[in-house]
């Protein structure tokens, strides 16, 4: 049940062309499950042929504490990604501003370019909106922990460090199950979305807000997937891929503009406005965990839009528009209270 939407040509504003998908989308959605077996806590490498058995979960732990750590990291990670952000797009504004006010008349002579290989390159890239550019940053990390699931050696370290699971060795894996693909097509579909999306979003959020707001939502979403499954005490699986981050995204785009037409992309006659398609969403996420379907993690899924819905409502006014204070601590520590 894959949907990969498109915006109509009738959608709004600043919305031109734009695309989404719903949960059942990502091959292993937000994050594929791997249901285990066995009386240890799971086995792993089901798709390639190997069962590497990983420590046991404590049984004397109580399901409070066990949340406990995931959750200290999750508000942990959100703190330091809007914090560092806030820092990075004060300096980005300063760089600009201190450019703009001195004049350059750059006479360095350039290097010649390989039979303009490199100019063809250099105005491609400089042509991409500023939103491309940091999805295909997003898109390298994601490939390339894609092909290090390739190497057979690698995949007891992916799966210790690169999946998500109630008894994961580290919170870690929180935010790194979420850069974390093991097919082709989950790495593909989730990618283009995120190309599709990331040049709307970042016009809504801007660069720095965007990055922070999307590493947010992907480890919120692993959150939700492991204190769902903490809940009902299903310890053996593991779960990952992008899809929690995009549906945060795809939450934000919707509420914020729901009359946005969408289209999935092999039915362009079959549109549907962007509200109603997120009510979908949400509507097949609450049935996969009631019926428990495990083909999708729709707890991941779901905690990715409520973060999205959360954040327009509140999380931006809170957590962006009230950085000054911290801004201007970094204005005094670097010593830029001294410049004239």
């Amino acid at each position: 049940m894959a949907a990969v939407f498109v915006v109509s040509r009738h959608c709004s504003k600043e919305f031109c062309r734009k695309i989404s998908f719903s949960k059942a989308n990502l091959p292993r959605s937000r994050r594929a499950y791997f249901p285990r077996s066995g009386h240890t806590r799971r086995q792993y490498g089901q798709g390639f042929g190997k069962n590497e058995i990983q420590p046991e979960i404590p049984q004397d732990v109580s399901k409070l504490r066990m949340i406990m750590r995931p959750l200290a990291f999750t508000i942990m990670t959100g703190a330091v990604s809007f914090g560092t952000c806030s820092i990075l797009n004060y300096e980005r504004v300063r760089n600009s501003y201190i450019h703009a006010s001195k004049s350059y008349s750059p006479t360095t002579s350039r290097l010649p370019k390989l039979f303009g290989l490199r100019d063809e390159l250099n105005k491609w890239w400089n042509s991409l909106p500023g939103g491309s550019k940091t999805a295909a940053g997003i898109i390298f990390l994601n490939t390339a922990v894609f092909l290090l699931w390739r190497i057979p050696r690698m995949q007891p370290f992916m799966y210790k460090w690169f999946t998500a699971s109630p008894g994961a060795v580290s919170s870690i894996t929180l935010l790194s199950s979420t850069f974390s693909h093991m097919d082709l097509w989950h790495l593909g579909i989730n990618m283009f979305v995120l190309w599709s999306f990331a040049p709307h979003i970042e016009v809504l959020l801007g660069k720095e807000q965007f990055i922070a707001f999307y590493l947010t939502g992907g480890v919120v979403a692993s959150f939700a997937s492991t204190a769902y499954r903490i809940a009902i005490s299903s310890y053996l699986g593991a779960s990952l891929g992008a899809s929690g981050a995009l549906l945060a995204v795809l939450s934000f785009v919707c509420i914020k503009q729901p009359d946005t037409r969408l289209a999935i992309v092999f039915l362009p006659f079959f549109t549907f406005s962007a509200g109603k398609g997120l009510l979908a969403i949400v509507g097949l996420d609450v049935a996969g965990l009631l019926f428990r379907w495990q083909l999708f993690d729709h707890a991941a899924h779901l905690g990715g839009v409520l973060f999205g819905a959360w954040y327009l409502k509140f999380g931006n006014h809170y957590l962006w528009e009230k950085r000054g204070w911290l801004v201007s601590q970094w204005h005094k520590i670097r010593g830029g209270h001294k410049r004239t």
